[in-house]
């Protein structure tokens, strides 16, 4: 999941690198002007966007599916520990 959210990351900066030099390397107005700079720019954006949200989503359902376990683990060592007593 880290990886993944930070290739994207690393992704979207580059893509942000290369469009403010793109005038210098691609001739004038290229960035502002010309349809695959706004394809670049959508496809990056969009794609990141929904990569990011699918991370936290299942990032939120470990937390929850982990809590859980967590918790019904805890409960179980207390029970166990009750039967163990030496009075």
């Amino acid at each position: 999941m880290g990886i993944g959210t930070a290739s994207t990351l690393v992704y979207a900066f580059a893509v942000a690198f290369i469009q403010s030099h793109a005038d210098r390397w691609f001739g004038d107005y290229w960035s502002s002007r010309g349809s695959a700079s706004l394809i670049i720019t959508l496809v990056v954006g969009v794609g990141g966007l929904l990569f990011i949200l699918w991370q936290v989503y299942l990032l939120i359902r470990f937390a929850i599916a982990f809590g859980k376990a967590a918790k019904k683990l805890r409960r179980e060592w207390k029970q166990a520990d009750r039967a163990l007593a030496v009075a």
